[in-house]
This record gives structure tokens, C-alpha cells and sequence, in this order.
């Protein structure tokens, strides 16, 4: 069976769906785990503190719903959708941070936590990347998928 660019797209979508499931699956299981630093954080936050109590429950309960239509199949596409529009407001948040405000609270992952502030933006923007890149090839699987249908 000879390889198509088909198959490469499949797999590349495959690829960065796995690779957010980690993402975001880490990030909501170590924001759950690590609740009250996490909750602590935000209240230092100069753009969340008066939402703490709402995005302290909310990003990882978000995450973790994204991580699992990202696992199913009927839901990927949405699952890529909410991925690109969180890695959006967290790649936004940052550029915030960096550029507007006076204290940079450390809101991260214990895996994200080394990496300075421009490296976590560089991060985020590389995922935010790759999920756009994982919505237009799966919008075109689906797109080819409908045309070949008797």
C-alpha cells in the first residue's frame, strides 16, 4: 500500500491531537493536583485576580473536556477548535504578561515552570501553530471525506 499525502495528513492530525491530549491533559491533572498553588496564583494575577475563583475551577475543567473530545473521534474536530481558541487566550495571556503588567504570576505546569517567560511564549505559539495546521487538515479530510460519498 503506497503512502498518500492522505495518510500523511491523517497522521499529522493524529500526531497533534496526541500531542495536545498531553499537553492539556497534564496541564489540567497537575492544576487539579496542585489546586490551592494554582488558586494562590491567580490571586496575584493583575488581569485574573478578580476572576480567580471562576478560572481556578474553570481552566482545568476546560482542559480537561478539550483533552477528551480530542480523544474521540465523533469530536475531534471541536476538540481542535477549542484547542486552537485556548492555546489563543494562553499564548495571549503571556504576551499580557510580558509586555503590560508588573508581576508575572507562575500559572504554569510543574513540566512549563522552568522555561522563561519569552521560551513559555514560544511554546504556546508553536502549539497554537500546530493546532490551525491540525483544523485545516482535518476541515479537508472531512471536506474530501463528504465529496466522495455516493
Amino acid at each position: 500500500m503506497a503512502i498518500t499525502r492522505r495518510h500523511i495528513a491523517k497522521g499529522t492530525v493524529e500526531i497533534i491531537s496526541y500531542l495536545l491530549v498531553i499537553l492539556f491533559g497534564l496541564t489540567a491533572l497537575d492544576k487539579a493536583v496542585q489546586f490551592e498553588r494554582f488558586y494562590t496564583e491567580l490571586g496575584k494575577s493583575p488581569f485574573l485576580m478578580a476572576y480567580q475563583g471562576w478560572v481556578a475551577w474553570g481552566t482545568p475543567a476546560v482542559e480537561a473536556v478539550v483533552t477528551a473530545a480530542l480523544i474521540i473521534g465523533q469530536t475531534q474536530l471541536w476538540g481542535l477548535y477549542a484547542s486552537v481558541s485556548l492555546m489563543s487566550l494562553f499564548t495571549s495571556y503571556i504576551y499580557l504578561l510580558l509586555n503590560y503588567s508588573y508581576y508575572t504570576p507562575c500559572l504554569c505546569s510543574a513540566a512549563l515552570e522552568n522555561l522563561t517567560w519569552e521560551q513559555h511564549l514560544l511554546f504556546n505559539s508553536a502549539f497554537l501553530a500546530l493546532a490551525c495546521i491540525a483544523v485545516v487538515l482535518k476541515e479537508r479530510q472531512l471536506k474530501t471525506h463528504q465529496n466522495n460519498k455516493p
